[in-house]
């Protein structure tokens, strides 16, 4: 659906992380997958990460929070990937002064 937010852990599940601050627009049920988006430093858009297993709403934020099941079992990985994002300096430059244009 293109909507986006962000990957946390509760520390309670090796198996699960929370997708929190998802807009309750959102059309979302069990079983959608969720992949990585464009606005990470870290991780390369559209990584396969998880399925959504349960979806909550935050009373504090009235926004979803959702239990994703991961694909991979992250207690147990034999081979991960570095991989180096050249454009992230341009990016952050890039961001910082559309951050400045807003504040004005």
């Amino acid at each position: 659906s293109n909507h986006f937010g962000s990957i946390t852990w509760d520390g309670k599940n090796t198996g699960y992380v929370q997708l929190i601050d998802v807009p309750k627009l959102a059309t979302l049920k069990k079983g959608d997958t969720i992949v990585t988006g464009g606005q990470s430093y870290i991780f390369p858009e559209n990584i396969p990460v998880g399925k959504i297993d349960k979806i909550f709403i935050d009373k504090s934020t009235n926004k979803f929070v959702i239990n994703v099941r991961l694909f991979n079992d992250m207690t147990n990985l034999g081979y991960v990937y570095i991989i180096e994002n050249k454009k992230r300096k341009e990016k952050e430059i890039l961001e910082a002064a559309s951050e400045k244009e807003v504040n004005k």
